[in-house]
């Protein structure tokens, strides 16, 4: 099935580098510090989506590293940017599930706490992540956390929605329970 995706979006224009074997696979797991989703695994074993917007996880240099911290340190501070500037948002999308019914002490604190318990998101394409070490999940575009929406209901649809205009997103809400905050913020 994976293979049939694969030659349509090679038609679509998507440039692919031969497949990582599962010690290059393995190798930058370790390296940046998240698991693969076990379908994600198997797509980048057939074959490795390259260009600008792609992440390359065949690159564990230091300076790639940094790319992938500098990531996840806006990530931190788009929630730090929410909290001060869209705050009303914030707390209609996660103050109940917080234990927030109004704006009150600790309530940053809860939402940062919140958020550093979630799994975390891993860049694949531009803005669009999935979820560290949580198989068969939907693909989220983060840009800001008021922001955050589903992009794919898993791999599949995610890059038939980006690559080839197909849009398919159901069955999610039950899979999202164990994302923490990013079920709080997208439903």
């Amino acid at each position: 099935m994976m293979q049939k995706l694969i030659k349509k979006l090679k038609r679509a224009g998507v440039r692919f580098d031969p497949g990582m074997t599962a010690f290059q696979l393995d190798r930058a797991e370790a390296f940046f510090g998240f698991r693969f989703p076990r379908e994600l695994r198997e797509f980048l074993m057939l074959a490795v989506p390259v260009g600008d917007d792609f992440f390359d996880y065949r690159d564990c240099s230091e300076e790639n590293r940094k790319r992938f911290v500098d990531f996840q340190d806006r990530m931190e501070a788009s929630f730090r940017f929410d909290l001060e500037n869209c705050r009303d948002l914030l707390l209609e999308f996660v103050g109940e599930k917080l234990g927030f019914m109004e704006d009150g002490p600790g309530f940053d604190d809860a939402v940062m706490a919140c958020w550093r318990a979630s799994p975390k998101l891993v860049p694949f394409y531009a803005h669009r992540c999935f979820f560290d070490g949580l198989d068969d999940m939907p693909i989220v575009s983060f840009w800001q956390p008021v922001d955050t929406i589903l992009y794919g209901s898993d791999l599949k649809r995610y890059l038939e929605a980006e690559f080839l205009g197909v849009e398919d997103l159901t069955d999610i809400p039950e899979r999202m329970k164990k994302t923490g905050i990013w079920s709080a913020l997208i439903f």
